[in-house]
């Protein structure tokens, strides 16, 4: 899920980083975040490092906060970790039919 900050002092292109992202890992989905929905990790865009929206969101899934155009590495990591876990789970379940099946 994806959050913007309001765009009151951007320091950067925050658009264009976001857009690094989804080219990056076309397979994951990007919707905006809604408080009290739930996904399997929480984006944050924030033009700067006040980090204004970071203030209210669940501590129980994984969130990464990108406040500076240095911070894009990071992210990627962060969706790189995301992707292993999520195929780490597929391997899981499958894993689970095949013995339950059997």
């Amino acid at each position: 899920m994806l959050r913007y900050c309001g765009g009151c002092n951007p320091r950067y292109d925050r658009v264009a980083a976001v857009n690094s992202l989804k080219k990056r890992f076309p397979h994951l989905i990007f919707c905006p975040y809604e408080p009290g929905e739930r996904g399997c990790a929480v984006l944050i865009v924030c033009g700067c490092t006040a980090r204004c929206p970071a203030q209210d969101v669940p501590a129980d899934i994984p969130v990464f906060v990108m406040s500076t155009p240095e911070s894009l590495g990071e992210a990627t990591a962060f969706f790189e970790n995301i992707r292993i876990e999520e195929t780490k789970n597929e391997l899981a379940q499958v894993l689970r039919s095949a013995f339950d099946d059997g």
